[in-house]
């Protein structure tokens, strides 16, 4: 009887350890605050620091970069986030949120961006 042969990628080993490089175009982009919405293909999250009044009153946020990512990458995004934040606070105490942070799609008009 012949022995069965495993598929090609169980043959495979993962690295032992992983490696990271940066590209060329690499950039860090700093932020206070984020708005994450959904597209039909996508999640998009906008990286913030500013706030400017209009010249009516409003608060106008100044996006400083947007990351768009796959709704897997985004899931991936959301465990690693949580586990960083668990260990954080477990080393530097409970993370307080202010209510200004906490900004929706909602609160925007019918687009937060154009295009």
């Amino acid at each position: 009887m012949a022995k069965e042969q495993p598929a090609n990628n169980e043959n495979q080993q993962e690295p032992e350890e992983l490696n990271l490089a940066r590209d060329l175009r690499y950039q860090k982009i700093y932020g206070t605050n984020v708005l994450c919405y959904s597209t039909d293909v996508d999640i998009r999250i906008e990286i913030m620091n500013e706030k400017i009044p209009d010249r009516e009153g409003n608060w106008v946020y100044m996006s400083e970069g947007l990351v768009i990512l796959t709704p897997q990458a985004a899931k991936v995004l959301k465990e690693h986030l949580e586990e960083t934040i668990k260990k954080r606070e477990e080393t530097s105490g409970k993370i307080a949120i202010a209510s200004e942070r906490r900004l929706k799609v909602d609160d925007f008009g019918p687009s937060p961006v154009d295009g």
